[in-house]
């Protein structure tokens, strides 16, 4: 009897651990830290995808309850980009930088400091994914402007 319940709780515990991976990456790995997001970005070399929300903000709500939670941006995210999540008015001269108006914003920045993509308001998942792939291939190409070489985002 007591063999059996054993081998019922180890096959219960085997079960959860290989349950536990699958629901390991369906959330996006923000960095709250634009410092050690961006030293990431260039040990990777991958582009900073910068969201920029307000507390109190409905539509930057919405974007990290729908946008930000589909499978396959959160995928792509976490795989081809560094994530950094930041309250704007903490960061008012990046904000002010950046020229942002409208909260949301997500800004796409390559490990080169060349702003890639920049999107303001709120924008759904279907047409998140085609900006996120798009920025991905536009990462190494001239852009606009450029981050100052100083300092990281943010600082």
């Amino acid at each position: 009897m007591n063999v059996a319940r054993n081998l019922v709780v180890l096959t219960g515990l085997l079960l959860a651990l290989q349950v536990v991976p699958l629901f390991a990456d369906e959330r996006i790995h923000w960095h709250s830290n634009v410092g050690q997001a961006w030293q990431r970005v260039r040990e990777l070399d991958q582009p900073l995808l910068l969201f920029i929300t307000t507390p109190n903000c409905g539509y930057c709500k919405l974007m990290k309850q729908q946008t930000f939670r589909d499978k396959q941006i959160v995928a792509n995210v976490n795989k081809s980009f560094v994530p950094a999540k930041i309250n704007g008015p903490d960061f008012r001269k990046l904000t002010q930088y950046l020229k942002i108006r409208i909260y949301p914003s997500t800004i796409i920045i390559g490990p080169d400091r060349r702003i890639v993509e920049q999107i303001p308001g709120y924008i759904a998942a279907e047409k998140m994914r085609t900006r996120l792939a798009l920025a991905r291939i536009k990462s190494k190409a001239n852009s606009q402007y450029q981050v100052s070489r100083g300092k990281p985002p943010g600082d």
